[in-house]
C-alpha cells in the first residue's frame, strides 16, 4: 500500500474518531470500514488529532476501544 499523504492521514483520523464517537468503539470494525489495519487505528487513537476530533463532538464517553469477549 503506497504512503498516504498528511492531507489523507488527517481526514482518515477525522473519520475514524467520528466512527468511535458516534457508531462503534470496535477497532476492527473501523479499521474495516476504512480499508486500513486495526493497528493503524490504535495509532491514530493516541494522536492529539483523534482527541481534538472527539472533544469537538462533545463526547464524553469511554476512551477506550471495546474488546469483544473470548469465547472458550
Amino acid at each position: 500500500m503506497p504512503k498516504r499523504s498528511k492531507a489523507e492521514t488527517d481526514i482518515l483520523v477525522t473519520v475514524a474518531a467520528g466512527l468511535f464517537a458516534t457508531h462503534t468503539r470496535d477497532a476492527k470494525e473501523i479499521a474495516s470500514l476504512l480499508n486500513t489495519t486495526e493497528r493503524t487505528v490504535h495509532r491514530w487513537a493516541e494522536s492529539d488529532k483523534w482527541e481534538a476530533v472527539l472533544q469537538t463532538l462533545t463526547y464524553e464517553g469511554e476512551r477506550n476501544f471495546r474488546i469483544k469477549p473470548r469465547r472458550s
